[in-house]
């Protein structure tokens, strides 16, 4: 009698989402980074919107874009994510912000109802859940109602 023994899925394997992870704070972008890689995820970083519209120009496989929504050199995160859709209709997003919703929709950066926000600060925890949930949506563009924020 012989036994096989099932080998686990390499982390690298694939096939697996990868996320551009768009953050001007280098300290918040490597605990976003670090979280997600721990999860097995394909992750690309940028430090602000003119370097992730580098990365979105390249052939580079993206699922998500999880951006922030206030950043330096001329490119907020809806910006960006408008710029994004334009290079790849069926992107998907999670905006996140220091600022409350309340700031938020008082600025010209306003966010996208159909993109959840995740607020800073936040728990791995929080950020596995709305990646999830956003990775599995049906499409970038046809979500009708705005996830509630967590």
């Amino acid at each position: 009698m012989s036994y096989v023994l099932a080998m686990p899925v390499p982390i690298s394997s694939p096939g697996k989402p990868t996320i551009l992870v768009v953050e001007d704070d280098a300290a918040v972008r490597m605990v976003a980074v670090g979280a997600l890689e721990s999860l097995g995820y394909g992750v690309l970083q940028a430090g602000d919107g003119r370097e992730a519209l580098k990365i979105l120009k390249g052939s580079e496989e993206i699922d998500l874009l999880f951006t922030d929504l206030v950043m330096p050199n001329g490119i907020s995160g809806q910006d960006l994510l408008r710029m994004a859709r334009e290079l790849r209709p069926r992107l998907k997003a999670i905006f996140t912000s220091g600022y409350s919703e309340a700031f938020l929709r008082g600025r010209e950066e306003t966010t996208d109802s159909r993109v959840p926000l995740l607020p800073k600060p936040y728990r791995k925890q929080k950020l596995i859940e709305i990646v999830r949930r956003a990775l599995d949506s049906s499409s970038a563009l046809d979500e009708g109602a705005r996830p509630s924020a967590c």
